[in-house]
């Protein structure tokens, strides 16, 4: 919140004066000092090189925010903001009905679920029952309820499954609202629109009340939005209570607890009292639907990358910077990587000259480093969720930091070897080209894990034009 300056700039004819009065005032806060920020003179200048502009705390921010999303790559630390954050102190005030551990896990679940039994629940409806004339808590439950049961039976009777997850807030302009995602195919929305329409005009005309054409909002009905299911399912999470640890530091991918906040997209808000079950899941993905099928929540999943679509993950990580979320792909490059130096040392096997039998040696040694780490990989890619994948993490690190000393040692000494003109040209270079591409690879995956990614030394002396000419 800004405050009130202790004078008004009316009161200065100098702008030098009045920033010599506010440097002697000495602002307790950045939002207190940025209408003076540019004032002329000396005082001016201390109190911008004092508390910087608003766009340089800004930048600085979001600067520490991105690196800490590339450090946590496995969660959501860049929030989407909402109108309703935008307001939010960041706390849920006293009576709040927040969503619990349970019921974020219920609609994460229900979510994957649809996405396996291909629904998706891209149709975004929103109704407001004080815009029909339901002004009371009990009348609005009432008219939800109708709402709901009715819209299950339209559609088995348009032969669709009930498919929907959604829930219910309470805010200061609206009141109680439900937020609903529906699986609806796009040539039936038209149908469902107008039966929308139809039924909320009927409960407006039994309340008395004129139709309010906003009561009732959609999405752009007429396309599919492949984002929208897993934006409502953060949407509807903001209003979860974001303090509560859903994995241990011990468990975790990064060694910290992973609060409940860490895996919503969105900016916490306050969700209001609501008097009733907030959370909403249809027949089609409720527990009895599911039977025996589990979910990566309740198999133990607390990472994005296991409870959202891979495009939402990438959409929501694109602008910090944060690196695709680890894949077979990287794998297999490394795996490559390995059997390329296996290859190149191949070509030398039966050689009695010293210096190549040196080469083969140190080859092979960081050859065999990067096979294992390939495989460690593979191991934590596999490994499922919670402390075994902890620990397959913990087996990847160590791996790989090995990897990273024997390319800087082992990948050194063949190097050294092959620029000296020891080996034969064609042999040279492609021990050298093999060495290059592993220590990339290597080098990458330390970035990745957050370790000290320095190149080794010896890559400096690989430029392109030496390579071409060994």
């Amino acid at each position: 919140m800004r405050l009130r300056p202790p004078f008004e700039r009316a009161d200065y004819g100098d702008g030098e004066l009045y920033a010599r009065a506010m440097a002697a005032h000495l602002p307790t806060s950045a939002d207190d000092i940025d209408p003076f920020i540019g004032l002329p003179g000396p005082y001016g200048a201390v109190l911008s090189s004092a508390w910087g502009t608003h766009a340089e705390r800004e930048a600085e921010v979001r600067a520490e925010v991105c690196a800490e999303a590339q450090a946590r790559w496995s969660l959501f630390i860049d929030k989407k903001p909402t109108r309703a954050s935008s307001f939010s102190t960041g706390t849920a005030q006293p009576g709040s009905t927040l969503l619990s551990e349970a019921e974020a896990g219920e609609l994460f679940t229900a979510s994957e679920f649809a996405r396996e039994k291909a629904l998706p629940l891209d149709l975004s409806v929103t109704l407001c029952p004080k815009l029909l004339g339901a002004t009371t808590v009990d009348d609005a439950e009432a008219l939800l309820g109708g709402y709901l049961r009715n819209l299950k039976q339209c559609l088995r009777d348009n032969g669709l499954p009930c498919g929907f997850i959604g829930a219910v807030e309470n805010s200061a302009s609206v009141g109680l609202h439900v937020h609903l995602a529906l699986h609806a195919p796009l040539a039936s929305r038209p149908r469902l629109k107008r039966w929308h329409e139809k039924f909320l005009r009927r409960e407006a005309t039994r309340r008395g009340v004129d139709f309010d054409s906003d009561a009732v909002r959609f999405n752009r009905h007429s396309r599919h939005h492949p984002l929208l299911q897993d934006m409502l399912v953060s949407y509807v999470l903001k209003g979860a209570d974001h303090r509560i640890v859903v994995q241990p530091a011990s468990a975790s991918l990064d060694g910290r607890d992973v609060l409940l906040r860490d895996l919503v997209a969105h900016a916490f808000a306050d969700p209001g009292m609501v008097p009733f079950d907030r959370l909403i899941i249809g027949p089609a993905l409720a527990k009895t639907a599911r039977g025996d099928w589990r979910s990566a929540w309740e198999r133990g999943a607390r990472r994005v990358d296991a409870l959202f679509s891979p495009q939402f993950v990438k959409f929501m990580h694109r602008s910090c910077g944060v690196a695709p979320m680890p894949s077979r792909t990287e794998a297999s490059a490394l795996r490559a990587c390995g059997d390329a130096m296996f290859a190149a040392i191949d070509a030398a096997a039966g050689s009695l000259d010293p210096a190549v039998e040196a080469t083969v040696a140190n080859v092979e040694t960081f050859a065999h480093a990067v096979d294992r780490l390939a495989l460690d990989f593979e191991c934590f890619l596999d490994a499922g969720f919670g402390a075994p994948q902890r620990q397959a993490l913990d087996a990847l690190r160590r791996s790989m930091r090995h990897a990273h000393c024997l390319a800087d040692e082992a990948g050194g000494r063949a190097v050294t070897i092959a620029l000296s003109g020891a080996l034969p040209g064609p042999l040279a270079g492609r021990v050298a080209r093999a060495l290059k591409g592993a220590e990339e690879r290597v080098r990458a995956l330390a970035t990745r894990l957050g370790e000290p990614a320095v190149p080794a030394r010896w890559v400096l002396q690989l430029t392109c034009a030496r390579l071409a000419r060994i």
